[in-house]
């Protein structure tokens, strides 16, 4: 299922371990408002409510900022980070199964757009 919606309500969508996978992609660094960005403590918190036990959260953004902060609240709140690159489409690339490879030649809009001016994508995936 894909949903679009303003994050705030995003509890009132699913049910206790319902979700498999959240993917966050592009979003808003918020570079004036830590707690605002989709990867603190406060979405964690809520998306822990509906996440499966073994769920996993999925990044890819352009933002070295968003991407930093992203790093370090996984080792502060010591999440477990299954695959984390500041180049995903560099040489990390060429180590991904065919399948990961498939799954990452989905790209959104944003992406797009942001590779196209030389942008460097940035990718992590966590569980709590």
């Amino acid at each position: 299922m894909f949903l679009r919606t303003r994050i705030d309500f995003i509890n009132n969508f699913f049910d206790t371990n319902e979700v498999d996978e959240i993917w966050l992609t592009f979003s808003d660094p918020q570079p004036k408002k830590p707690r605002k960005r989709l990867s603190s403590k406060l979405f964690i918190d809520r998306y822990r409510k509906f996440l499966k036990e073994d769920g996993k959260i999925h990044m890819k953004t352009d933002s070295d900022l968003l991407f930093e902060f992203t790093e370090e609240e996984i080792k502060a709140h010591k999440y477990k980070c299954h695959k984390l690159t500041w180049d995903l489409y560099g040489d990390y690339h060429k180590g991904l199964s065919e399948q990961e490879k498939k799954l990452f030649e989905i790209r959104t809009h944003y992406e797009k757009l942001f590779t196209s001016k030389g942008s460097v994508i940035k990718y992590c995936c966590f569980s709590l």
